[in-house]
């Protein structure tokens, strides 16, 4: 009888004791990919090739993610470098999300973008970068302005640049001005 009792006993202790409800456990690893791993202050990272400077990107937040591989910095700057240690491309944004898995990104907040290079700048809202293709598209409702140093301007939405192919589109509300080199002022 003792023996029985004390089984039943365990039995009922351990089934009160065991919960299948495991909502609270879900929550947790939802609350742990909220959370950053690594949290850095001032963060820059520097790409060197071939002994050389050729990418800096700078932050006044950066927060690393592992599980999610992702870095999420506030406050950035960034500069390519050709292999002469000039600024060829330069920008900022007030946020950027960095996909370090497939390194796509998503960048947002006052985007601005100037190429030496081109002789142009962007200036968006919001602006997406896919490695594989090589595709930089903003989303379809917004304004992109693009003003090349030779005085010629063009806006519109939903802008997409293939460079690839070195190409530019948009899908409506597009207008500008060409300025051609023969032209005069």
């Amino acid at each position: 009888m003792f023996r029985f009792s004390f089984i039943v006993i365990i039995g009922y202790l351990c089934l009160t004791g065991c919960s299948l409800d495991y909502k609270g456990a879900f929550e947790s690893e939802k609350l742990e990919e909220q959370i950053p791993d690594t949290v850095l202050i001032n963060f820059k990272h520097i790409v060197v090739d071939d002994n050389k400077k050729v990418f800096q990107i700078e932050a006044e937040v950066a927060m690393i993610f592992k599980k999610n591989q992702l870095t999420s910095l506030t406050k950035v700057h960034f500069y390519e470098y050709d292999y002469e240690g000039k600024i060829v491309t330069e920008g900022w944004a007030d946020n950027a999300r960095f996909f370090r898995d497939s390194e796509n990104a998503e960048i947002w907040g006052n985007v601005y973008f100037y190429s030496a290079k081109e002789g142009a700048e962007i200036f968006t809202p919001s602006l997406t970068w896919e490695k594989e293709t090589k595709i930089l598209q903003s989303k379809p409702e917004e304004l992109v302005k693009i003003n090349k140093d030779d005085g010629s301007f063009i806006q519109g939405r939903g802008f997409m640049a293939d460079l690839r192919r070195k190409s530019v589109s948009f899908l409506s509300q597009v207008w500008g001005k060409i300025v051609r080199e023969d032209e005069e002022e």
